[in-house]
């Protein structure tokens, strides 16, 4: 359940980092732009060879998924498990921090 963020008044995007190529191998450009084609997506998609988003979230791992402010602060992190995305807590996280104040 994606929410209208923009009718909320919530500045919203949504990124995705790819850490491997569809062979496993070191992602590059082109693997990025292939994902975001096959996903679906026309937001950005980027290729982290060296794992670098990954290691900053608390759990260090795959997957993962994580609420950022506008600033690119982590506002929470998930484990990116199926059983950690029924509910979205993620788009939770975004509206709460916004309530709150945040920006």
């Amino acid at each position: 359940m994606m929410s209208d963020f923009a009718a909320e008044g919530i500045p919203f995007s949504y990124m995705v980092a790819l850490y491997e190529s569809q062979a496993g191998g070191m992602p590059t450009a082109d693997d990025a732009e292939y994902y975001a084609g096959e996903i679906g997506v026309t937001t950005p998609v980027f290729a982290d060879p060296i794992q670098a988003v990954t290691t900053a979230t608390p759990f260090g791992g795959l997957p993962t998924r994580c609420a950022l402010t506008p600033r690119m602060e982590m506002i929470e992190c998930y484990t990116g498990h199926a059983a950690d995305l029924l509910d979205e807590p993620a788009i939770n996280a975004i509206r709460d921090h916004f309530a709150a104040g945040g920006g």
